[in-house]
């Protein structure tokens, strides 16, 4: 219940300044699936927060007070990240131009890939997988780091 708590309360960025308690850090573009990940995970007991990457903005100061290896850098490939932001526009009126396209898309991927990779950070690829595969991925990428740490 307290890995769930803790989920709810640091979703979306929420209360960075307490990013360093959390056990995984979910770093991902909008629609990667960072919200249902962490709460899968929060379910397997595990305290996560996840923040968005949003390559016009730095990331919060308060990331840099999280050791790399708890943090896992979320991709998926441009074509069903585009198709999860137009079932969003659709459903929220966001406006697709910019959220859609895949130029857009694409460049928000290569800038998201460099910067997980220029931080050392592990990254896993949601592409097709059920959240439970990506939640035994980010599990065993913690627990391997953690005890090579």
């Amino acid at each position: 219940v307290e890995a769930i708590e803790f989920t709810v309360a640091h979703d979306d960025g929420k209360r960075v300044e307490e990013l360093p308690l959390a056990e995984i850090v979910l770093l991902g573009l909008s629609r990667v699936g960072k919200s249902p990940l962490s709460m899968y995970l929060s379910i397997l007991g595990w305290k996560t927060a996840n923040v968005p990457f949003v390559p016009s903005v730095p990331p919060p100061p308060e990331l840099k007070l999280v050791s790399p290896h708890k943090i896992v850098g979320l991709i998926i490939e441009p074509a069903q990240l585009m198709a999860h932001r137009r079932y969003r526009a659709s459903r929220t009126g966001i406006r697709e131009e910019g959220y859609v396209d895949r130029v857009s898309v694409v460049e928000e991927m290569r800038a998201a890939n460099h910067y997980f990779y220029s931080q050392g950070f592990h990254v896993v690829d949601t592409t097709d997988k059920p959240i439970e595969t990506s939640a035994e991925e980010i599990i065993s990428l913690i627990t391997r780091r953690k005890v090579a740490t």
